[in-house]
């Protein structure tokens, strides 16, 4: 069994466009779905583009940079806080230097769950960049 490199950055949004990024970019990219973690098959896109720019923005600063992108909104254009917490223990997994989250939660009864598993993350050494709103 091959195993893949750690990714630079894991990026938790909607689908990325590999078709939108530079040649010098790795992309993977998995989906939060209700059975766990799935791999997206290489032709999936997205009607929704944001993850993708976050992704355009990322290359435009580094030259060579590998990137997995975790879609947890799926077809929907809000995510849960349950596709969150999955996705983030998917990204801590995988050993990523950053995890970006440009998302917005409202007010949530369960905000202490997302306050632990980003510990988790910053005890793994994972730098975290969130969007405020």
């Amino acid at each position: 069994m091959v195993t893949q490199p750690a990714p630079d950055v894991a990026i938790l949004d909607n689908l990325i466009e590999p078709a939108s990024l530079p040649r010098s970019v790795s992309l993977s990219r998995v989906k939060v779905a209700k059975n766990g973690i799935l791999r997206v098959s290489s032709n999936a896109v997205s009607k929704h583009r944001h993850g993708s720019v976050c992704a355009r923005i990322i290359a435009s600063r580094l030259r060579s940079v590998s990137i997995l992108g975790i879609d947890i909104f799926g077809a929907r254009r809000v995510a849960s806080l349950d596709r969150l917490l999955i996705g983030m223990e998917y990204a801590i997994r995988q050993k990523p230097l950053i995890i970006h989250l440009s998302i917005g939660l409202a007010r949530h009864r369960r905000m202490d769950e997302l306050e632990e598993i980003c510990r988790q993350a910053y005890d793994h050494g994972i730098i975290l960049i969130a969007a405020a709103s």
